[in-house]
Parts: structure tokens; sequence; C-alpha cells
């Protein structure tokens, strides 16, 4: 999704900073910023924060995801801390850090939910719950910051993506 949206807006001509932990497959975007961050890493999602200072968005689009294919008492600490850190931690960081630049510019800060937020999903009941979140915060957020930005959340049901393989899930 993330992938696909940024080679959209990279026709459009826009300038962009794409953040991945693989960057590989983001060779052909030009002169664009390419940061390799692994946002589970909390030291590393703080200096990616610092970088990005530099930088005056008018668009943040928070679609890192991360999801486990597992009853929750079977998860291990690492996969619960992951989502967390993933799907919690850094789209607030990201957005609390950058929120000033994008109420400057009235642009649009754009979190990816999911349609198992809205639903409970037995086997990956933390993913569910992590995109709940994400969707109840977006919305208050929306309306924190009504006429100053735009607070969007897209919510894709399930998407041929590699996130699928990533989490266990069976792509059919």
């Amino acid at each position: 999704i993330g992938y696909e949206l940024a080679c959209r807006l990279y026709r459009a001509g826009k300038i962009l900073v794409l953040v991945d932990r693989e960057i590989g497959n983001l060779i052909g975007f030009g002169n664009n910023k390419v940061i390799k961050c692994d946002l589970a890493n909390r030291i590393e999602l703080d200096e990616l924060i610092v970088e990005l200072r530099g930088f005056d968005p008018d668009v943040l689009v928070n679609n890192a995801g991360i999801g486990f294919k597992a009853e929750f008492e079977k998860m291990t600490e690492n996969q619960i801390q992951t989502t967390i850190e993933v799907n919690l931690v850094a789209p607030l960081k990201l957005a609390h850090a950058l929120l000033p630049a994008i109420i400057k510019n009235h642009g649009t800060v754009v979190n990816i939910g999911s349609s198992a937020g809205y639903n409970p999903l037995p086997g990956m009941a933390e993913y569910a719950a992590s995109k709940a979140f994400v969707i109840s915060w977006s919305s208050a957020l929306w309306h924190e910051v009504r006429g100053k930005c735009d607070v969007v959340t897209f919510s894709p049901s399930g998407t041929n993506t590699a996130f699928q393989k990533g989490a266990g899930v069976k792509n059919s």
C-alpha cells in the first residue's frame, strides 16, 4: 500500500521522504530522500525524528504496520513489543514531531488503519486492537486539529501485500 502510494505521489511530482526498514525497493524514486529505519527500534525511531525535523512536510503517511498470526497467549514478548512499537508508538511519535509543520502547511496526516480495527480478530487480537487504536486516535486527532489540517484514516481490508507473508497469514 505504501509503495503504491509513493509511486503515485512520485509520478505526480511530489517531493518525498521515504522510510522503510528495507530500502532496496526504494531505489527508483530519483532524488527523493530515502531513510532506512526499523520503526520497532526506539533508538532508530528517535534518530529518524531528529532527521525529519530538517524537513517541512505537508503530508505524513503513517503506513507501516506489523502483525503476527498467533493466539495472544502464544505470542512472544518480541512479537508483542514489535506490534506496539510499529503500530502505536511510531505513528504517535512521528505525528507529534511533524504536526507543527503539517499544521503550518495546512496539510494532512494519513493513518493506515485496517478493517480488522473495527472487528475482533481471533488469532491476531493484538494487531486488530492496535489498528482500533489507530482508528480511534485518528478520529480524536481530527477533532483536535480541525480547521488547521486534515487527518484521514484509510482502513483497507485484506490486501495482497508482503504483510500477509510476514504475519503468517495465507494469501488466497
